[in-house]
Protein backbone atom coordinates (compact mmCIF):
# COMPACT_ATOMS: atom_id res chain seq x y z
CA UNK A 1 0.00 0.00 0.00
CA UNK A 2 1.11 3.39 -0.72
CA UNK A 3 2.41 5.43 1.88
CA UNK A 4 3.17 2.63 4.52
CA UNK A 5 6.65 1.26 5.25
CA UNK A 6 6.84 -2.12 3.55
CA UNK A 7 7.49 -5.62 5.09
CA UNK A 8 4.97 -4.15 8.13
CA UNK A 9 1.82 -5.62 8.15
CA UNK A 10 -0.89 -2.86 8.35
CA UNK A 11 1.55 -0.31 8.24
CA UNK A 12 2.30 -1.06 12.52
CA UNK A 13 5.80 -1.77 13.89
CA UNK A 14 6.20 -5.45 14.99
CA UNK A 15 5.22 -6.18 18.65
CA UNK A 16 8.43 -7.31 19.85
CA UNK A 17 9.63 -3.23 19.57
CA UNK A 18 7.83 -2.89 23.39
CA UNK A 19 11.09 -5.07 24.64
CA UNK A 20 13.32 -2.58 24.47
CA UNK A 21 11.85 -0.48 26.77
CA UNK A 22 14.72 -0.87 29.06
CA UNK A 23 17.33 0.10 26.67
CA UNK A 24 15.10 3.57 25.41
CA UNK A 25 15.24 3.95 28.92
CA UNK A 26 18.80 3.75 29.82
CA UNK A 27 19.31 5.97 26.87
CA UNK A 28 16.96 8.61 27.88
CA UNK A 29 18.52 8.92 31.46
CA UNK A 30 22.29 9.51 29.76
CA UNK A 31 20.78 12.33 27.75
CA UNK A 32 22.29 15.71 28.28
CA UNK A 33 18.28 16.89 28.06
CA UNK A 34 16.96 14.62 30.70
CA UNK A 35 19.70 16.37 33.10
CA UNK A 36 18.33 19.47 32.18
CA UNK A 37 21.06 20.73 29.65
CA UNK A 38 19.92 22.88 27.41
CA UNK A 39 16.42 23.13 28.80
CA UNK A 40 14.80 27.04 29.22
CA UNK A 41 13.60 27.36 32.71
CA UNK A 42 10.22 26.32 33.42
CA UNK A 43 9.36 29.68 35.69
CA UNK A 44 6.75 27.55 37.18
CA UNK A 45 4.35 27.07 34.64
CA UNK A 46 2.08 24.93 35.27
CA UNK A 47 1.59 21.69 33.05
CA UNK A 48 -1.26 19.34 32.97
CA UNK A 49 -0.27 15.59 32.21
CA UNK A 50 -2.72 13.28 30.73
CA UNK A 51 -2.16 9.63 30.62
CA UNK A 52 -2.53 7.40 27.48
CA UNK A 53 -5.03 4.56 26.92
CA UNK A 54 -5.27 2.44 29.78
CA UNK A 55 -2.45 4.04 31.31
CA UNK A 56 -2.69 5.96 34.98
CA UNK A 57 -1.42 9.40 36.12
CA UNK A 58 1.50 6.92 38.02
CA UNK A 59 2.94 6.30 34.14
CA UNK A 60 3.94 10.09 34.21
CA UNK A 61 5.76 9.78 36.76
CA UNK A 62 9.17 9.99 35.12
CA UNK A 63 7.71 13.49 33.02
CA UNK A 64 6.30 14.95 35.92
CA UNK A 65 9.41 14.64 38.28
CA UNK A 66 11.26 16.13 35.15
CA UNK A 67 9.46 18.84 34.86
CA UNK A 68 9.40 19.80 38.02
CA UNK A 69 13.22 19.92 37.68
CA UNK A 70 13.14 22.46 35.07
CA UNK A 71 10.86 24.46 37.23
CA UNK A 72 7.62 23.38 35.65
CA UNK A 73 4.85 22.64 38.08
CA UNK A 74 3.40 19.75 36.86
CA UNK A 75 -0.20 18.70 38.18
CA UNK A 76 -1.77 15.31 37.04
CA UNK A 77 -4.85 14.48 35.21
CA UNK A 78 -6.59 12.07 38.56
CA UNK A 79 -6.94 8.92 36.03
CA UNK A 80 -6.05 5.86 38.15
CA UNK A 81 -6.59 4.25 34.42
CA UNK A 82 -7.80 6.15 30.98
CA UNK A 83 -10.57 3.80 30.05
CA UNK A 84 -13.27 6.43 30.09
CA UNK A 85 -15.55 7.23 26.98
CA UNK A 86 -13.50 10.54 26.36
CA UNK A 87 -17.30 12.32 26.55
CA UNK A 88 -17.15 11.40 30.16
CA UNK A 89 -13.28 12.36 30.66
CA UNK A 90 -12.94 15.59 28.50
CA UNK A 91 -15.42 17.56 31.18
CA UNK A 92 -13.51 16.67 34.46
CA UNK A 93 -10.29 17.78 32.46
CA UNK A 94 -11.56 20.87 31.52
CA UNK A 95 -12.89 21.25 34.87
CA UNK A 96 -9.08 20.11 36.16
CA UNK A 97 -7.57 22.58 33.41
CA UNK A 98 -9.93 25.76 34.70
CA UNK A 99 -9.11 24.88 38.47
CA UNK A 100 -5.20 24.97 37.82
CA UNK A 101 -5.49 28.25 35.76
CA UNK A 102 -7.40 29.97 38.23
CA UNK A 103 -5.18 28.40 41.73
CA UNK A 104 -1.78 29.58 39.26
CA UNK A 105 -3.21 32.55 37.61
CA UNK A 106 -1.48 32.09 34.55
CA UNK A 107 -1.93 29.82 31.41
CA UNK A 108 -1.17 25.90 31.34
CA UNK A 109 0.46 23.84 29.25
CA UNK A 110 -1.38 20.48 28.58
CA UNK A 111 0.60 17.89 27.44
CA UNK A 112 -0.94 14.51 26.44
CA UNK A 113 0.21 10.75 26.04
CA UNK A 114 -1.15 9.01 23.06
CA UNK A 115 -4.92 8.59 23.78
CA UNK A 116 -4.31 11.33 26.36
CA UNK A 117 -3.39 13.86 23.46
CA UNK A 118 -6.52 13.86 21.77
Amino acid sequence: MRGMPSGLPGGRPPLWREARIGLEAAALVRHPVFRGEGVADGRGRPVLLVPGFLAGDGSLTLMARWLARARFRPSRAGMVANVDCSGAVVPRLEEKLERLVADQGRRAVIVGQSRGGT
